[in-house]
């Protein structure tokens, strides 16, 4: 059955090394009790994603999916839905939304809005 994903914790438990994520289920699920717990299993497309960005940059208010990226100049953030998808330890593959490049709001997410002024931090990112 159909599930969305509404929910990602933004980092891992230390113990278990996993994530809480609550989905919308859909189809025959859909009429499932508040509250119920139900057993899901995610397929693996095998795709490789172009775009793979840290998992706490990933914000989801209720809205659906999304990051914040930063124009160049002014630097100044802007909200963009993407599609999720393979999730890693630490790292999300993003199936559409993002291209190669693009610069993302990594940490604070929840503190920002539309069109806020940003200062970026200094260095590179290394996988």
């Amino acid at each position: 059955m159909p599930a969305r994903l509404r929910e990602l914790s933004s980092a891992a438990d230390p113990r278990t090394r996993t994530f809480q994520a609550r989905y919308v289920l859909e189809g025959a699920l859909a009429d499932a009790p508040f509250g119920a717990t139900v057993t899901i299993a995610l397929a693996a497309n095998g795709d490789a994603h172009g775009v793979v960005i840290p998992v706490g940059a990933v914000h989801d208010a209720g809205g659906g999916a999304g990051v914040w990226t930063v124009a160049e100049q002014p630097t100044r953030v802007r909200w963009r839905p993407v599609e999720v998808g393979r999730i890693d330890d630490d790292q999300m593959g993003i199936k559409s939304g993002l291209a190669v490049g693009d610069r993302v709001v990594s940490l604070g997410a929840h503190l920002l809005h539309d069109g806020q002024e940003v200062r970026l931090a200094e260095g590179t990112v290394e996988r």
